[in-house]
C-alpha cells in the first residue's frame, strides 16, 4: 500500500500513538531494561510507524499481571514478553509421531512452564475489552528473546500456540497481515490505553 494512499487513517492512529508514548513512564520505565529489551520497544514501534499501536509495560488493576509490550496492529492484537535470558532457545519433541510435545528450551533448560501465565493475561485483556465489544479480537502472544541466541537459520516456532522469536523476526510478524480495520485499532488502543495504566 503506498504511504499516502490512506493519509487521514494513518493520522488518526499515529495521533493516539503519540499520545500513549509521550507518557515519561513509557520511556523511563525501560531504562533499567537490558540492551535487546530496549531494542525490541523501539523497533516494534518505529516498524508499526503510524499503522498501529504499542503500549509498553501495562498492568492490570488490581493484580499483578503485567504486560511488556501490547501492539494493537492491522493483524490484531499481540501481547508479548520480552525476556533477557542469554543462552541457545530451541525447541525439543519430547513425544513422537502420533502426539508431539513440543517444549521451549534456553540455555539447555525447559522453559515451558514460563508460557503458561500468558494465557491468564489474554483472559484479563479480553474482559478488559468487553466494554467496547472486541472481547472475541483475535489475539496472539509471543515471547521475544531479544539478548539470547537462535540458530543461524532458525525461523520462528510455536510453543503452547505462542510464538517465539527474537526482536526483527518479531516485528516482520506483527505486520505480517491486515485483520483489524482502522476503526477497530482506534477502537482498541484508546480503549486499553485507558483501562490498562502503565506500570510504576
Amino acid at each position: 500500500m503506498p504511504e499516502d494512499e490512506y493519509p487521514e487513517e494513518r493520522s488518526a492512529v499515529a495521533t493516539i500513538e503519540r499520545f500513549v508514548s509521550d507518557d515519561p513512564q513509557q520511556i523511563d520505565g525501560w531504562s533499567s531494561k537490558s540492551p535487546g529489551q530496549q531494542r525490541l520497544a523501539m523497533e516494534l514501534t518505529d516498524a508499526l510507524d503510524g499503522s498501529g499501536v504499542v503500549l509498553h509495560s501495562r498492568t492490570f488493576a488490581g493484580t499483578r499481571l503485567g504486560i511488556d509490550h501490547l501492539v494493537v496492529a492491522p493483524t490484531g492484537i499481540w501481547v508479548i514478553d520480552a525476556r533477557a535470558d542469554e543462552g541457545r532457545i530451541e525447541w525439543r519433541d519430547h513425544g513422537d509421531a502420533h502426539r508431539p510435545d513440543r517444549r521451549l528450551y534456553v540455555g539447555g533448560a525447559d522453559e515451558t512452564h514460563s508460557i503458561g501465565p500468558l494465557a491468564h493475561k489474554v483472559a484479563s485483556l479480553r474482559r478488559a475489552l468487553e466494554p467496547c465489544g472486541f472481547a472475541g479480537a483475535p489475539v496472539t502472544t509471543a515471547v521475544c528473546f531479544a539478548d539470547a541466541d537462535f540458530a543461524l537459520r532458525a525461523e520462528p516456532f510455536r510453543i503452547i500456540g505462542t510464538w517465539v522469536s527474537w526482536s526483527r523476526r518479531l516485528t516482520e510478524l506483527v505486520l505480517e497481515q491486515e485483520l483489524f480495520s482502522v476503526e477497530a485499532i482506534q477502537i482498541v488502543a484508546e480503549q486499553l490505553a485507558s483501562t490498562l495504566p502503565p506500570a510504576d
